[in-house]
């Protein structure tokens, strides 16, 4: 039970303690399913505020972001127009790995070479590298901070899922949208994901998805040259396992 004490709710208050009604909490478990419950859903869960969740599984970035827009990047997942407008937000992005690790030892005879005036591809090889670690060589020598920051802009990856808890209602059937976002360092909008190609929406009805799971990539707008997000769209159902027969 709920005691009140001034205008505060507690039933850790001093006195005098006024009776202030009760609360109860409880929970309960539910399977995910990616078979439309084409027969209605259970009614366990349609008591619930959800029935459905969203789902955006975020791989990488393919292409590299302009310097007016800097790291780290947000994927923000948007339903709109139904009920009610409901959005979540990736965590920040990370640079890519470097795929080998190159000693130092080595990065000395590289320069070494390009500063006897020898080709990027002799240099690689010699050494065994490929002419993109001799050029990242180089360039990291000559300014380190520059190369730094130009590699969270280029690929960065995500590796996440962002979900959303919707309710199934009318709204959400036939009026519900579903755009993803790019959000720079700043929190300002770089651009939309674009579903269908060239020239196409940056929105989707969340009826399309929860027909079908969307896979990337998906162009982003407003960006030249090209980048585009790896990513898949996709819907799983809240459902309650049947009681076993008794």
């Amino acid at each position: 039970p709920l005691e009140a004490d001034g205008d505060c709710i507690s039933n850790l208050g001093s006195s005098p303690r006024v009776p202030a009604g009760s609360l109860t909490i409880s929970s309960r478990w539910f399977h995910l399913s990616d078979v439309v419950p084409v027969a209605g859903i259970s009614p366990g869960v349609a008591k619930g505020p959800s029935q459905l969740v969203l789902k955006a599984k975020i791989e990488d970035i393919v292409g590299q972001f302009p310097a007016h827009a800097p790291a780290p990047f947000f994927v923000r997942l948007c339903v709109f127009g139904g009920s009610e407008d409901l959005s979540a937000t990736s965590s920040a992005s990370h640079a890519q790995k470097s795929k080998a690790t190159v000693t130092d030892g080595v990065r000395r005879i590289c320069l070494n070479l390009v500063q006897q005036q020898m080709q990027l591809d002799e240099v690689a090889s010699i050494t065994g590298l490929t002419c993109e670690q001799v050029d990242e060589i180089v360039r990291f020598n000559s300014n380190p901070d520059k190369v730094l920051e130009l590699g969270k802009r280029t690929n960065p990856m995500f590796r996440q899922t962002v979900r959303l808890l919707l309710p199934w209602t009318a709204d959400m059937m036939y009026k519900a949208r579903v755009s993803v976002e790019i959000i720079d360092g700043k929190r300002k909008l770089v651009g939309k994901c674009l579903f269908d190609g060239k020239g196409a929406s940056s929105e989707m009805p969340l009826q399309s998805i929860a027909a079908q799971e969307f896979k990337g990539p998906f162009p982003i707008s407003q960006l030249s040259p090209p980048v585009s997000l790896q990513c898949s769209l996709s819907v799983r159902w809240l459902h309650v396992e049947p009681a076993p027969p008794v």
